[in-house]
């Protein structure tokens, strides 16, 4: 599953940076998972097409070179617990959050298992990543503010991760709306 990650009512402060610790470990695979084709064979068939060598090549920059997704992971450990409560990033706000990422993940699985691909093909599925890509969309927005906060250079990794996750995201909705 793309995202599973659940809070407790009310987690405490560590126990909301060690949930978006792990967020970012799941993002990094979700999205690589897209990148190398190997999320949901088929689903994103005709999506990527000619820019997918692109797509591999900004990923693994971000993952080998920049190192971005260790560089959230340093950001969270150093933000500022104050900053991470008003940034919507600990407690109930970001219990909701993972809660229904980790839901919008299962409902996508689900329909992709119990159904097959209709007149329209994968839509219902794609329309669900979209959706998934939009609540990431979210928390990296968050993420951004608070760790820019703290260090700005830590921040400008989450707003790469961003921006290629934006990317998808808008190749995901361009493929949804014209078929």
């Amino acid at each position: 599953m793309p995202f599973e990650i659940r809070l407790p009512e009310d987690p405490s402060v560590e126990l909301s940076k060690k949930a978006l610790y792990e967020f970012t470990i799941q993002l990094e695979k979700f999205l690589g998972d897209i990148v190398e084709e190997q999320f949901m064979p088929g689903v994103m068939e005709g999506v990527l097409n000619a820019e997918i060598e692109l797509l591999r090549s900004a990923y693994y920059d971000l993952v080998k070179n920049v190192r971005a997704f260790r560089m959230i992971e340093e950001g969270i450990s150093v933000a500022d617990d104050r900053t991470l409560f008003t940034g919507g990033l600990t407690g109930p706000n970001l219990r909701y959050k993972l809660n229904t990422l980790t839901d919008s993940s299962q409902e996508m699985l689900e329909l992709a298992n119990s159904t097959q691909p209709t007149w329209f093909g994968y839509r219902p599925i794609r329309k669900i990543l979209e959706y998934l890509l939009k609540l990431v969309n979210s928390i990296l927005g968050s993420l951004q503010s608070v760790i820019a906060a703290a260090n700005p250079v830590l921040g400008g990794a989450v707003h790469a991760v961003k921006e290629l996750k934006d990317f998808i995201e808008a190749k995901v909705g361009l493929v949804n709306d014209l078929g």
